[in-house]
């Protein structure tokens, strides 16, 4: 027989539900336990390292999803191009592929670009050890890896590609909404589908985006800020997909009309849903005032403001038909001295005070005095 030193818990199950009284070490009987029960290791075997065998299949999983993507752009570019020739022949037809595609399609292909971007970040943050968790809340950062945005983003891509090439293939006679309708339609399905393997990822999102708006009353976070952040960087493709909702439930069954989205584009709605996130991003700053008084969060929320006149002279723009040619060039004088402050303001405030970027007297000459990734 061989004697054994084990947790009597584990040899025996009903310990846990019926704890015995303490007993000195001298008076315990140790368990016996049959020499078949007891396996050792044999000599000069090595303890597993799951790290590394389970990371090694799923890095090998996301990078043959990059390949395939990347091969089907290339094959989608191709395939543009010859389009493009036979588009210029017939100047009906190109005139309509001009006008709608990007209507259609720009907005969802930047929300998926972004989507490969994510993941690349989060890989790159991996890859060099920085503990960025930390900062998010945990359903958020336990559910979210970049492999899972990468497996994301390839499905919506292989959607996208698809929706594309057979919109450039689609004959004449079939509605021109129905088939980027029909991306639409597919997108919503996959993102909101019961089943999906991404369930706990979506909701993590979701769940983020909601605490997001609420941080105005509850308080702000750090995670608060990176994604309302995120969300002000989309601010044209939140215009973009409002005028793709538009031209799709006012154009005609079978046709495109040049003046539905030039209505659409010009539709006060759009500079609404535009100035979203910069309305959040102000109202974060300003609840960050109240629960702490410094400076640094009234200037933010100037960063912030400085977005509105851009949009409001961006439409008056857009609508400044009826305006004479001075009063036209008057409004584009003050679009573009807008535009102008809020891109220094945004960059000074983003690369030299947020980032540390810039600096003379940093011991990183143009660099942060502590750095994070390597030179």
């Amino acid at each position: 027989m061989v004697m054994v030193e084990s947790d009597p818990d584990e040899l025996c199950p009903m310990n846990k539900s019926q704890p015995p009284s303490p007993v000195p070490e001298s008076d315990f009987e140790k368990p016996k336990i049959a020499d078949t029960a007891w396996q050792p290791s044999k000599p000069g075997t090595k303890p597993d390292k799951p790290d590394k065998g389970k990371d090694e299949p799923a890095n090998r999983q996301i990078m043959n999803s990059i390949k395939i993507v990347l091969y089907a752009t290339v094959v989608l570019a191709l395939w543009s191009i010859a389009m493009r020739y036979q588009l210029h022949r017939n100047s009906h037809t190109d005139h309509k592929f001009v006008s709608v595609f990007p209507v259609y399609y720009r907005a969802i292909a930047l929300i998926v670009l972004g989507g490969w971007c994510w993941g690349f970040n989060v890989q790159g943050l991996d890859k060099y050890h920085i503990e960025y968790t930390s900062l998010f809340d945990q359903d958020l950062k336990d559910k979210i890896s970049s492999r899972t945005v990468y497996c994301i983003s390839a499905i919506f891509t292989v959607v996208l590609l698809g929706n594309i090439i057979t919109f450039t293939h689609a004959k004449a006679g079939i509605p021109s909404t129905l088939i980027p309708l029909c991306l639409y339609v597919s997108m919503l399905l996959l993102l909101s589908w019961p089943r999906s393997p991404f369930q706990h990822a979506r909701y993590a999102l979701l769940g983020a985006l909601q605490s997001s708006f609420m941080s105005v009353f509850t308080g702000v976070g750090f995670a608060h800020v990176i994604l309302s952040d995120l969300l002000t960087s989309y601010s044209k493709v939140f215009a973009d997909m409002y005028s793709t909702v538009c031209v799709i439930m006012h154009s005609d069954d079978r046709h495109f009309h040049d003046h539905v989205l030039q209505s659409c584009r010009t539709d006060v709605i759009g500079v609404v849903v535009a100035s979203v996130p910069s309305w959040l991003r102000l109202f974060q700053c300003l609840r960050a005032y109240i629960s702490e008084p410094e400076r640094k969060h009234l200037l933010n929320a100037l960063k912030y403001s400085t977005a509105f006149p851009v949009l409001v002279f961006s439409y008056l723009k857009q609508n400044s038909g009826d305006l004479t040619a001075a009063q036209q060039r008057l409004l584009g004088h003050l679009w573009l001295l807008s535009l102008v402050a809020n891109s220094l303001y945004s960059f000074y405030w983003d690369v030299y005070y947020d980032w540390g970027l810039g600096s003379l007297s940093s011991s990183n000459f143009f660099l942060r005095d502590r750095l994070i990734y390597p030179k």
